[in-house]
């Protein structure tokens, strides 16, 4: 084996020749020399450590290795995936408008994992803090994950129905996201009843984020069902159902009457028991019913009538097949609870039988003021039911034109019931002791 410094000697001191060929060459000498210098201490230190100089030949490749890495991962997170989705969509009925065409696109990157490209409508979403921006996400064709829509439904009346304790029964449901209070009333005193146009944006940011949760319907990537309950809303049926079906088309309405001489008497009676106010303080309940109460001849107007007008707006806006009506007597009747619930669960796409707690009384005074009933002379009380009966025949032939009860002659029997056995409670002196269904 040739030694190293057998190597370094020949290139130090070539043969007598070869120093003659290079003596003409004497300035360029001291630079071969230098060199030849470099490659000597090279040598050697590669012969002392063979080891270390594949360590630094490995360093110096994965270093390179590494540079590559990073510039073909820069430049795949620059790439974008755009994509356009083409959203059909007619009214088919009520007149809503002609065929919607819309072409949304959508960006996203590879960094972006919350939301990938199959999920446009939770995006859509997730900056929205108005109604506006609600409607325009729910254009999507493509929901990915998401179940439901978002409001999925609202209850939305009639006061004094029991709708305090459908909205703590439906709170308490595995699919559902409770919302933040029962009663936000934004889109009718929030919106002074002209939504979209008189929504304040900071009472719309605190409407869909806090009161209906937005972000976390969107952790739960749309498989829980949002809603809330202000019972204001029905009742003004002339302004808010065209204004709501034209920005929230896709909402599901809860809708729960009762009979109406019982409703009007338990407002009546919700008024001077929580407020200290109304008619209730200064006369007796059969007066005030037929003088200051929602039954008694609606002198503002046809907002303060009992059912039949409200439930006429709100059918001939929105798709009878997104409206439910309950009939309170049959939703408090012990054996009819359950099927009731699990009727109005399977209209809102929700798991029947959970929870499995009964409906609960909640914001209910007929059990602990006058439980032995209202004394009213026979007379007055026959005076109130000819007052709803009109109101009511109109009712029914709503609900029957538009689906929503298969016999007039059933419903109608319910509420029979109640006026009869209030009269067969009447004594020789005609005074009965009336109970609120």
């Amino acid at each position: 084996m040739t030694d190293v410094n057998d190597i370094a000697q020949n290139e130090l001191h070539p043969s007598e020749g070869a120093t003659n060929k290079l003596a003409p060459e004497g300035n360029a000498l001291n630079s071969d020399l230098a060199k030849l210098e470099k490659k000597k201490s090279d040598a050697l230190l590669n012969a002392a450590d063979p080891a270390a100089c594949y360590w630094r030949q490995a360093a110096g490749l994965l270093l390179l290795v590494i540079l590559l890495l990073g510039i073909w991962r820069f430049g795949n997170t620059r790439a974008v995936y755009s994509y356009t989705i083409s959203q059909d969509t007619s009214s088919g009925i009520h007149g809503a408008g002609d065929l919607l065409e819309r072409d949304i696109t959508t960006t996203t990157t590879l960094t972006d994992l919350r939301f990938p490209p199959e999920t446009p409508f939770l995006k859509a979403l997730s900056s929205c803090d108005t109604l506006e921006c609600l409607r325009d996400a729910h254009q999507l064709r493509h929901r990915g994950r998401a179940k439901y829509n978002f409001p999925h439904f609202l209850i939305i009346g009639f006061q004094k129905t029991a709708t305090t304790s459908l909205y703590g029964h439906l709170a308490e449901h595995p699919q559902v996201l409770k919302p933040s209070g029962k009663e936000p009333e934004f889109l009718s005193f929030g919106c002074r009843y002209r939504p979209p146009a008189d929504c304040p944006l900071h009472a719309s940011q605190r409407y869909i984020n806090t009161t209906l949760r937005l972000q976390e319907f969107i952790e739960a990537e749309g498989r829980l069902s949002t809603f809330e309950a202000s019972t204001h809303i029905v009742r003004a049926g002339d302004y808010l159902a065209p204004a709501m079906y034209e920005i929230l088309p896709w909402l599901k309405l809860v809708i729960s009457l009762r009979e109406p001489i019982s409703r009007a008497a338990s407002m009546l009676i919700h008024l001077k028991d929580l407020n200290k106010q109304g008619c209730l303080m200064m006369k007796n309940l059969g007066e005030c019913l037929l003088t200051e109460s929602q039954i008694h001849g609606a002198p503002s107007g046809a907002r303060t009538t009992n059912y039949s007008f409200p439930m006429t707006t709100w059918l001939d806006a929105y798709p009878a097949e997104q409206i439910h009506v309950i009939q309170y007597e049959e939703l408090t009747e012990e054996d009819r609870q359950a099927p009731e619930l699990d009727r109005l669960k399977t209209f809102l796409g929700l798991k029947t039988g959970v929870p499995q707690s009964p409906l609960g009384v909640h914001n209910s005074r007929k059990y602990k003021i006058r439980p032995q009933g209202w004394k009213m002379p026979k007379q007055q009380y026959l005076d109130l039911i000819e007052m709803v009966r009109p109101d009511v025949d109109a009712l029914l032939a709503v609900l029957h034109k538009y689906g929503k009860i298969k016999s007039k002659d059933t419903w109608l029997d319910r509420w029979k019931q109640v006026w009869d056995d209030n009269l067969k409670s009447c004594n020789e002196d005609d005074v009965c002791s009336i109970l609120l269904s």
